[in-house]
């Protein structure tokens, strides 16, 4: 979920999906998994059926990354927004507070570190 929400929030600010060491950053900056490295989160995302391109070109870099497609691919569905990314459509709505990337879920800290794939 936290993967989905955080490609759902790069693709609301115009980009095709985060890089592997932007997930890692987020995670390591709520303090969760703080002896995980990006190696890591690659094989973990591999484990559960994401997709990881070894090349991803993000605002002028390129490195590993979850894209969009492949995601909703592998998912078989469209991504699903948290709701503090959709926008209030009612007339004369009050303006949204501006909203930062996702935070992983509490349960992200119970995540067992994947094996080393020797």
């Amino acid at each position: 979920m936290f993967i989905e929400h955080s490609v759902a929030f790069a693709v609301r600010q115009g980009r095709k999906g985060v890089h592997t060491d932007t997930l890692l950053k987020r995670i390591h900056q709520e303090r969760f998994l703080a002896d995980w490295t990006e190696p890591m989160i690659r094989q973990k995302c591999k484990s559960l059926g994401i997709p990881v391109r070894t090349q991803m070109g993000i605002q002028g870099r390129n490195y590993f990354g979850v894209h969009v497609e492949n995601l909703e691919q592998a998912l078989g569905r469209a991504l699903r927004i948290p709701a503090q990314l959709v926008p209030d459509l009612t007339p004369n709505a009050p303006a949204a507070p501006p909203v930062g990337a996702p935070a992983p879920p509490p349960e992200v800290a119970f995540l067992a570190a994947p094996a080393d794939a020797d």
